[in-house]
């Protein structure tokens, strides 16, 4: 899978294989929380912007650790 970012002065959007996967908009209060469910062997991301919480949920460890480097990159 590829993962790709693009940002602006608006947004940040992530593409996956070509394809949106997520919009952020642009916010200086941006806040962003990852962890890793064990017992699941789920890997979350918790994105909170704009008075909103967005939960993106993996079972996929290489996909989550793009993920997390480009909204690091682009936050």
């Amino acid at each position: 899978m590829k993962s790709t970012c693009k940002s602006d002065s608006e947004d940040i959007r992530i593409y996956i294989d070509g394809f949106l996967h997520i919009r952020i908009p642009r916010d200086k209060s941006t806040k962003l929380h990852s962890w890793v469910e064990g017992h699941t062997k789920l890997y979350s991301i918790d994105i909170w912007c704009v008075g909103h919480s967005y939960i993106y949920q993996y079972d996929n460890k290489e996909l989550w650790e793009k993920i997390l480097n480009l909204l690091n990159e682009h936050i």
